[in-house]
């Protein structure tokens, strides 16, 4: 049985300074589809603004301004 691999995104946002962590997981068989990818934590004050399959194709957004901390390539701060 597969187990969850566990990581931690810190984010900021370089528009307002608003900080904070982001918790993801998913299946750590390289081969399983899907990927069971999840965000399971969001700190106050960002939003998940596309969900995706996986950690590359999701996108989180500051709250307060609407930034994008983290695109769809996961590189902090591009838009």
């Amino acid at each position: 049985m597969a187990e969850r691999d566990f990581w931690s995104w810190n984010v900021g946002c370089e528009a307002c300074g608003t900080r904070g962590r982001v918790d993801l997981s998913e299946w750590d068989d390289p081969l399983a589809e899907p990927y069971g990818f999840r965000v399971d934590v969001v700190s106050p004050g960002f939003v998940i603004r596309r969900y995706g399959q996986t950690g590359l194709d999701t996108a989180i957004a500051c709250a307060s301004c609407g930034a994008v901390v983290r695109d769809v390539l996961g590189r902090p701060g591009a838009t």
